[in-house]
């Protein structure tokens, strides 16, 4: 049985200069989370969050990514939403 699978990243907060921070971040993953869970139904245990602190290093970003893996089965649907600066 397939089911939908989320991983949502937001950062808020820079330390890179010439980056402005963007405090909306946060409220977009609280907006894509809730329709998630509302609009989709899908169970809380299936979506990942990383930024509530408005913060998120790549090391945390490996390391959360790698334990959600072993989780998406090959009929489900994954989900990748970022909300921040994009770069390289």
């Amino acid at each position: 049985m397939s089911t939908i699978k989320a991983f949502l990243v937001g950062v808020s907060n820079y330390t890179v200069p010439g980056l402005h921070d963007l405090p909306f971040c946060r409220d977009d993953i609280a907006l894509v989370r809730r329709t998630l869970l509302d609009g989709a139904d899908i169970d809380p245990s299936d979506i990942t969050v990383l930024g509530w602190s408005g913060i998120v290093d790549s090391s945390a970003f490996l390391s959360r990514f790698a334990s959600f893996q072993p989780f998406i089965k090959e009929d489900d649907t994954f989900i990748f939403y970022f909300s921040g600066h994009g770069g390289n």
